[in-house]
This record gives structure tokens, C-alpha cells and sequence, in this order.
């Protein structure tokens, strides 16, 4: 699951230092999560009398910064228990509802907290003067907050030491990816129809896709995509999940005597790289380090799952991270 923020998120960031619970006050600060992936492999398929052999080289470079409020707070957000760890976001959520509430002068005490929510609601939405725009701002700006009214309270998870610091996008974040990838493919292939007649063509194809970039995102920045969380205690990390852009560049193949181009083409990552790197960083990371595994190649290096056949290959994978 990956954390989303909205500009609505980055404007109310700075009230998660108002949330409740057991939170150790710090310095806010923010940090650099980097990592660089580099990965070639082989791989075979075969669909008689159909087949060839194919090999690719890739790297990737993904570097962002996030954002930590200062607090340190005694649930882990990113808890290895997945329904505990559901249980600790729901109520970090409310917490942060709640605080947004006293941000805007309402008691969260009140026993009729429901009711001042929806009469202050209404009052902002009659202030918009039917401006649809307004209107809709005002509406998921109380959304959430009415979620954290009616949500059962369950600040007891965040009892205990503090020692889990949160690290999440924020408004302005520097960010920088980079990436390349070449795949080639030669063989034999036919068609369908023609299969019993055992008529086969010569085949190729060439990939190539680069993408270098030090700019936000088209849609939302980079490090919307992230969440990590630092066990100062451990000292080491929980990473959400790590996002790789899309890298496009050319594809040129021939098949069945015939040539075509495609200059941009979506080229694809190895499909078994972004599993593992996810799996190795997912729980207790340390905060740097390196490693390398030889992955299978079950599916078609170019991404074309449509075709049959048998896939058989594996690759040399890379990574070095860290979190400063």
C-alpha cells in the first residue's frame, strides 16, 4: 500500500506534532532515502519451433527526501504484523483528525462532537457562496475529520517507549531518478496458422530506455510515493515500498518478415527486481548497506506476457541504499 498525500496533506503536515498519544518532542528534520539498483541477465524461451535468447542490463538511481516532524511516537507505522499494523494507521488517522479539529477550535471532548462538526461544516460550505470549488475543498477538509469522530479509540497501541520516528513527503521535497535499460532478444518465431507447417522467421528485438530527471513528477512528486519509519532504538528502517518511474525510450523489433518502431515505448524493469528489493527492505533494514542475489526469470524480459511457451534465465541483482 502506498501512502498518498495530497496538497491537503502537505498544508496540515505540520498539526501531526499536535497529535495525541505517547510522542517524544525533537528536532524535525529531514533525510534522504537513495538507492541504486543494477541488474543483467540471460534468458531462454521456447515454443516449438518457436524460440530465442535473450539478455539485459539495467540500472536505476532513486533518491528523495522526507520529512520528520520531530516526534518520535511508540507504534511503528509500518508494523511487520499486517492487521496490527492496519489497527496503528487507522488510529494515527483518527489522532490526526482529531488534532486538525483542535487546530480549528473545536472541542474534541464534547459529547455531541458529531453535531458541532456538521454545523461547522455547514457554516464554511454557506460562506462559499455555491462556489463548487469551495464547496468541495470544504468537504473533504471535513471528511476526514468526521471519520475520526465516529472511529474507536485505540491510543493504547501508541503506549510505551518512544523510539519510532515517521518520515513522509512534504511540499518542496528535492528529488532525482534515474534510469536505463537495454533488452535484446534473437530467435525464430512464427504464426499461428502456419505452425503445423513448421514456417518459421527470424526475430529480434531491441530495447532501449533511459530516464534522467531532477524535476517533480508530471502528477504528484517523487516523494509522495514514500513512507518510511526509523527505529532510533534499532536504528535501523521499515520502507513502505520503493518506487521505481517508469522508463521509456525505443523499441525496434522484426517479426514475420516485418519491421517496426516504436521510439516511446514503456521499457519494462525485470520483473523479479522490484519483490526483492521491497522483501529486503520492508522490515528492519538496516539504515545502510548492500547486497546481491541471482534472480529467476519465470517472465519475458520485454513484458510480453501474452505469448506461450517456456521462460527460463536469471540475473545478477545489485543494491546499495541508504537513509541519512
Amino acid at each position: 500500500m502506498l501512502w498518498h498525500m495530497s496538497k491537503f496533506d502537505f498544508i496540515f503536515l505540520p498539526l501531526l506534532g499536535l497529535i495525541a498519544g505517547a510522542a517524544f518532542a525533537a528536532q524535525p528534520e529531514t533525510r534522504t532515502f537513495e538507492i541504486k539498483v543494477s541488474f543483467e541477465g540471460a534468458q531462454d524461451w521456447s515454443n516449438p519451433p518457436q524460440w530465442y535468447k535473450a539478455s539485459s542490463k539495467q540500472k536505476f538511481l532513486v533518491r528523495t527526501e522526507l520529512y520528520s516532524n520531530g516526534k518520535r511516537y511508540a507504534a511503528n507505522l509500518l508494523d511487520v504484523d499486517m492487521q496490527k499494523r492496519m489497527k496503528i494507521k487507522a488510529e494515527f488517522q483518527r489522532q490526526r483528525g482529531l488534532a486538525t479539529l483542535r487546530a480549528e477550535g473545536i472541542d474534541t471532548s464534547s459529547s455531541n462532537l458529531q453535531q458541532r462538526i456538521s454545523e461547522r461544516m455547514d457554516q464554511e460550505i454557506t460562506a462559499c457562496q455555491q462556489d463548487m470549488s469551495c464547496v468541495a475543498q470544504v468537504s473533504m477538509k471535513y471528511a476526514e475529520s468526521m471519520s475520526a469522530a465516529m472511529a474507536p479509540d485505540n491510543s493504547a497501541l501508541f503506549e510505551g517507549e518512544p523510539r519510532y520516528a515517521y518520515y513522509q513527503p512534504f511540499e518542496g521535497c528535492q528529488s532525482f531518478v534515474k534510469g536505463s535499460i537495454i533488452i535484446s532478444a534473437k530467435g525464430e518465431t512464427n504464426r499461428s496458422k502456419l505452425r503445423k507447417k513448421k514456417k518459421v522467421y527470424p526475430f529480434a528485438l531491441e530495447m532501449k530506455g533511459m530516464e534522467s530527471t531532477s524535476v517533480e513528477q508530471k502528477e504528484r512528486p517523487l516523494c509522495s510515493y514514500f513512507l518510511i519509519v526509523l527505529d532510533e532504538s534499532a536504528q535501523n528502517m521499515y520502507v513502505e515500498n520503493v518506487f521505481f518511474p517508469d522508463v521509456r525510450g525505443s523499441a525496434h523489433r522484426l517479426e514475420f518478415g516485418e519491421q517496426s518502431h516504436n521510439e516511446n515505448a514503456s521499457v519494462p524493469m525485470a520483473a523479479p527486481i522490484q519483490p526483492w528489493v521491497n522483501s529486503q527492505l520492508r522490515d528492519a533494514a538496516a539504515l545502510q548497506g548492500s547486497m546481491s542475489k541471482n534472480l529467476s526469470l519465470p517472465l519475458p524480459l520485454d513484458g510480453n506476457a501474452t505469448i506461450l511457451g517456456n521462460f527460463d534465465g536469471e540475473g545478477k541483482a545489485t543494491m546499495t541504499w541508504s537513509f541519512r
